[in-house]
């Protein structure tokens, strides 16, 4: 091995030449400032958009400019989902907000250093490091260099094909098959998460975890030859091996990092030879060896060490502990798969809170809170009256329907009515169980969309979007139904008169608790054959309004 130099020459970063500017120390209020825009994207992540715009700016970086484009997207996209009534909508717009804010939040303190001019040219930290070429006639050594040929006869020979011999490539970072195992922990912890309506720590992690593979791209290493190919949050430079003037390192317990510093490199480019989880392959070492053990080459005795494999080989890479295996096999293998049954117990129990008891096919649906409705008392009280009330906006054709279907209810006993054309009612076409009046009677509108409606799982275009908010019930285990609406889409309704009455029939459903029914006897079912509510279809709406209990028949 090449002597070490660990002196530092005249006109070094730690020597800066006199016509250089002194370093000025920049005052508390500006650095507190620099603190409080980094921490500007933890506020759900409003600023991110703009901060990261005005970093731009300031750096002058397209990359940065993009980053703000992508977290002033992310955060609209969070505004749209949160605003759904969709319940699974509105926690996909929590999971966004929330990697917007941890992601945009690390990104700033990053770039905080950068972007609010902490460091002065002086300190050498902004600065690219001098040009260091081979001198002449030197030629690098590496282990296939010394093996030899490989001879038929002599097997000690036949490792060479094996060994490094300075033009291979090495991937210096972590494989992308690697990240499969933390993709499925952090989907499984996420999932519990949300079920269970925890937004806690575990949220965190299962997001910092889903996130891995896109960290590791975005800060790929490779070695190939005498170049350095690396990533800085998604940008690909390079950096020749033969041109690194100096070599140091932040080597501590467990963790060993090489500090690369080279003509025209702004900061020394990081190459981790060692973290959690990683230990670069031996054939690593030997690669950087060979090419910056040369004379001229500052390299820190730290940084020898690890260059040497004298830190790799400090922790023994003997076979592992019978504790350690159970460990790695409790935390890699049986806690995912624990979490992934546990999650698929969870939703079999959550459908099952939402079976309608007597209803079979029938299931009614749970608030904000992640509680079920309570079967016979959905508003919180039994056979609760409901009039619809039809917008202006909504054509006549389908006001006729509407009118039709509610009148149709009505005859099966349901306590439903519908509003005139003008927003008039009949307080006596409803009925009024103990303790409620007509003043006590809720309200559900129904709208109309001409716009282009989504599409459905099975890819048809929705009819209607029905939507409702709840609150806890005073018992603590259910919620009940504060407000409900639907809209229709016009444009996939498209004048068809049967697909409009059963998308009206399933708002009325909904008015009485029911979500949804798989049963292939039900007129409520997406795509459905029967045009009435089939005895079925009452059985379950009396059964969960509570007005099969209070009103056998029809008044």
């Amino acid at each position: 091995m090449l002597e070490t130099v660990t002196t530092t020459p005249a006109g070094s970063a730690a020597d800066p030449p006199q016509d250089q500017p002194a370093t000025t120390k920049p005052s508390r209020l500006w650095v507190l400032a620099s603190v409080g825009w980094a921490l500007a994207p933890l506020l759900l992540a409003l600023p991110a958009g703009p901060f990261f715009g005005w970093a731009a700016w300031r750096l002058r970086s397209r990359v940065v400019a993009v980053e703000a484009a992508l977290y002033g997207s992310a955060t609209v996209a969070f505004f749209a989902l949160t605003s759904q009534p969709s319940g699974t909508v509105q926690n996909v717009g929590v999971v966004v907000g929330l990697g917007v804010m941890v992601v945009a939040t690390v990104r700033a303190f990053v770039l905080r250093a950068r972007v609010f001019r902490l460091r002065s040219p002086a300190t050498g930290t902004e600065t690219g490091g001098t040009d260091c070429p081979p001198p002449p006639g030197w030629t690098p050594v590496f282990p296939a260099s010394s093996v030899g040929a490989p001879d038929p006869d002599r097997p000690a020979t036949w490792i060479a094909p094996l060994a490094c011999n300075g033009r291979d490539q090495h991937l210096v970072s972590l494989p992308a098959w690697r990240t499969i195992g933390y993709v499925f922990g952090g989907a499984s912890l996420i999932a519990v998460q949300l079920y269970l309506h925890v937004y806690g720590r575990g949220l965190g992690i299962g997001i910092g975890l889903l996130l891995t593979p896109l960290f590791v791209v975005l800060f790929s290493r490779r070695l190939d030859g005498p170049v350095l190919y690396y990533r800085n949050w998604g940008v690909r430079r390079a950096v020749r091996l033969d041109r690194v003037s100096a070599v140091a390192t932040t080597a501590a317990a467990r963790y060993a990092t090489l500090l690369l510093s080279a003509q025209g490199v702004r900061r020394p480019v990081r190459v981790s030879l060692r973290s959690t989880g990683y230990v670069a392959p031996p054939a690593v070492a030997d690669h950087l060896r060979g090419w910056l053990e040369r004379p001229g080459v500052q390299i820190t005795p730290a940084a020898s060490a690890v260059l040497s494999g004298e830190f790799l080989t400090a922790h023994p890479s003997k076979r592992p502990s019978r504790l350690y295996r159970a460990l790695a096999v409790l935390l890699g293998v049986v806690l995912p798969l624990s979490s992934l049954g546990l999650g698929v117990w969870l939703s079999h129990q959550r459908q099952a809170e939402l079976r309608i008891p007597g209803a079979p096919g029938y299931s009614t649906f749970g608030g904000p809170h992640g509680k079920p409705l309570a079967v016979g008392r959905p508003w919180g009280r039994p056979c609760q009256p409901v009039r619809f009330t039809v917008e202006q906006d909504v054509p006549d054709w389908v006001y006729n329907q509407v009118a039709a279907v509610v009148a149709e209810a009505r005859a099966d006993g349901i306590d439903v009515t519908v509003e005139t054309r003008n927003f008039y009612w009949t307080p006596s076409s409803l009925y009024y169980p103990a303790g409620q009046t007509p003043e006590t009677v809720v309200r559900v509108p129904v709208f109309s969309d001409d716009a282009t409606p989504p599409r459905l799982r099975d890819g048809q275009p929705e009819r209607i979007l029905l939507g409702w908010d709840a609150a806890v019930d005073p018992d603590g285990t259910h919620e009940d139904v504060t407000s409900e609406q639907g809209v229709l889409h016009l444009a996939a309704l498209n004048g068809d008169l049967p697909a409009t009455r059963r998308a009206i029939r399933q708002l009325v459903a909904l008015s009485q608790g029911i979500e949804a029914s798989t049963s292939p006897e039900s007129g409520i079912r997406q795509g459905s054959t029967q045009d009435r509510f089939t005895p079925a279809d009452v059985n379950a709406m009396r059964t969960m309004s509570g007005c099969g209990a209070a009103y056998p028949s029809a008044p």
